[in-house]
């Protein structure tokens, strides 16, 4: 049989078109079993819909039929409370968001939020299908304060107590516009552009009440091993040949360095979410380019590989396996690869940072019990990560210096072949959905960290950050 007409139905605020377009049916196409079971996946993956039904009948032409989208609209828009915990990175969010503009499948939400080490404002645009084809559309625009902690990375007592030898404050005022293409439903590629404005101030030593600006002054740490650190992280050179451990943090955000980054994506996904109950594959891999030609004062290059795959068993266990590898070479402090607290619970947020890392999971995902439309989930996961800096290794604090700018090591941050590079976690969590909702409502971990020896709470409400 192909494919004579088209017909819409169920749909209350989408457009006729946009679910054609989204459902990429043509007049002539050959209707099939497989054909039947694409097209309602496609419009199940919009999450527009919460009921999605596709039929055919026969025509009274012969060899052609008619086939019906029935789709009920999903509620598009949200306004919802998030809130999270874990140790020293706790606090809360208010986030709008429309996934429906108009009834054309575009998409905008907001986001305010506080946390005990950061606070951001942000708004972000997308348009899936530009004019009804394969182009995607991404903006964004906001502003970001947030504390960055470092850690020392040394087994024993020292991981376990997981105290900030050293704090740099950082304002960020960003901006993006990217277009994409989607291949064949499932391949895209993509071209972003970021521009932003970047400040590093207020460097601190643990236990140190006043700012150190300057790089040469040293750390009093509590540690004997960090007697003799500097005081920054990062410093900056200055037009007379001097460094400086911090930029102009003030309100004249002009002031800041500049920083501007170009983004290369591919990306292939093959994977369907139905209310948080998982299947497929997908892979996706990304290019970050920043350099004094762009517009940036900063020089840097960064690239990660991920890639993801989910297996389902009896209709609600899922089995996921995903891993990534990143490296980044000249990257600032504050554009550092790092691990912990959600990407590694059983360890706090930022402990470990490095130029290199190889990371992975392994989470099973059962079904527990419902309520009306509430349903609970259990998950049990292990994930490991070696990260690590090229060069690092060294006893004693040391330096790299790159185009201008200075990253202040501390003494024993690990290089590919120490122990402490390779950190493992187990845990398992509590996981709510709601029956219309993909993203879970409600999230509860525990995880023990091996290497910190540590076992750390983990709870949020809306999306984890």
């Amino acid at each position: 049989m192909r494919l004579l007409k088209v017909t819409v139905m169920g749909n209350k605020k989408t457009s006729d078109e946009t679910i054609i377009a989204f459902a990429e049916v043509h007049k002539g196409d050959v209707i099939t079993a497989e054909y039947i079971d694409r097209v309602r996946k496609r419009l199940i993956n919009t999450k527009l819909f919460k009921k999605v039904e596709v039929l055919w009948e026969e025509s009274s032409k012969p060899g052609w039929a008619y086939l019906y989208l029935n789709c009920k609209d999903r509620w598009s828009w949200f306004i919802a409370p998030m809130f999270m915990y874990q140790k020293g990175h706790w606090g809360g969010a208010v986030a709008y968001g429309e996934g429906n503009l108009l009834g054309l499948g575009k998409r905008i939400g907001v986001v305010a939020r506080w946390l005990t080490d950061s606070q951001a404002l942000a708004v972000g645009y997308q348009d899936p299908g530009m004019f009804g084809t394969h182009l995607v559309l991404k903006a964004g625009l906001g502003f970001e304060r947030k504390l960055l902690k470092e850690y020392a990375r040394i087994l024993g007592p020292v991981m376990r107590q997981a105290s900030p030898v050293r704090t740099i404050w950082s304002n960020q005022l960003f901006s993006s516009l990217g277009l994409g293409y989607k291949w064949l439903g499932r391949l895209q590629t993509g071209l972003e552009y970021r521009f932003g404005m970047v400040a590093l101030y207020h460097p601190r030593c643990a236990g140190q009440r006043i700012d150190a600006d300057e790089p040469n002054d040293r750390c009093a740490a509590p540690w004997d091993e960090f007697t003799g650190a500097y005081s920054s992280p990062i410093a900056f050179k200055q037009r007379d040949g001097t460094w400086k451990g911090s930029t102009y943090g003030g309100p004249k955000f002009w002031n800041w360095k500049r920083e501007s980054i170009l983004r290369f994506h591919v990306g292939y996904d093959a994977t369907l979410d139905l209310f948080g109950v998982k299947q497929g594959w997908k892979v996706d891999a990304r290019f970050d380019l920043s350099d004094r030609h762009l517009g940036s004062e900063f020089s840097y290059v960064r690239f990660q590989i991920y890639g993801y795959k989910a297996f389902r068993f009896f209709k609600a266990h899922v089995l996921e396996i995903s891993g990534k590898h990143e490296e980044s070479y000249g990257a600032p402090f504050h554009r550092e690869n790092f691990m912990g607290g959600s990407s590694l619970p059983g360890f706090v947020y930022r402990q470990a940072v490095g130029d290199t890392n190889t990371a992975a999971r392994l989470a099973y995902t059962v079904p527990l019990f419902h309520v009306w439309w509430l349903y609970f989930r259990q998950v049990v996961y292990y994930k490991f990560a070696w990260i690590f800096f090229r060069g690092g290794g060294k006893n004693r604090p040391s330096y790299t210096e790159h185009d201008g700018i200075r990253r202040y090591h501390l003494a024993f941050e690990p290089g590919p072949k120490d122990r402490a590079s390779f950190l493992q976690s187990l845990g398992t969590g509590l996981r709510m959905y709601a029956k219309a909702v993909a993203m879970p409502l409600l999230g509860v971990d525990l995880a023990y960290g091996f290497e910190a020896n540590a076992v750390r709470v983990l709870f949020y409400l809306g999306k984890n950050y």
